[in-house]
């Protein structure tokens, strides 16, 4: 159940951050391998 809250916040996080993305760089950073776990469950609605 922790790893499918996960998925959720991330996809709720890139979801949310996505449409502010101007550069290449915006976007890389949106990547799993590039989102920290803090920054995710700070910006998302995770109960």
């Amino acid at each position: 159940m922790k790893y499918l809250k996960l998925t959720y916040a991330y996809l709720n996080h890139v979801i949310k951050a996505l449409p502010y993305a101007e550069t290449l760089e915006d976007i890389e950073a949106l990547l799993p391998w590039n989102v920290k776990v803090n920054e995710v469950l700070v910006t998302s609605e995770v109960n």
